[in-house]
């Protein structure tokens, strides 16, 4: 089953590396050769830049338990929380 798994998301990366490559030899907007081949602009844009950073899921996920573990340099922010009348803590 894993291996299934492998084979679609190499078949995947090969469909949209095939369509960002025939983007860049078209010399079309992002927009244009998206509508012009029926694809979804941002799943074209995701790919683009999945696949420029090299788009390794094992780097950013352990294996497991189903916790993610993200890289150190991520941070988190809490959204500031109101008190009554409108006023943040």
């Amino acid at each position: 089953m894993e291996q299934n798994k492998r084979s679609g998301r190499d078949a995947k990366r090969s469909y949209w590396g095939d369509h960002i490559a025939g983007w860049k030899q078209s010399g079309l907007s992002q927009q244009a050769y998206c509508r012009k081949h029926q694809l979804s602009l941002s799943s074209f844009g995701y790919w683009r830049s999945r696949l420029k950073r090299g788009g390794d899921d094992q780097a950013r996920f352990s294996p497991g338990n189903g916790r993610h573990r993200y890289s150190d340099n991520l941070t988190t922010t809490r959204a500031p929380r109101l008190r009554p009348g409108g006023h943040t803590r």
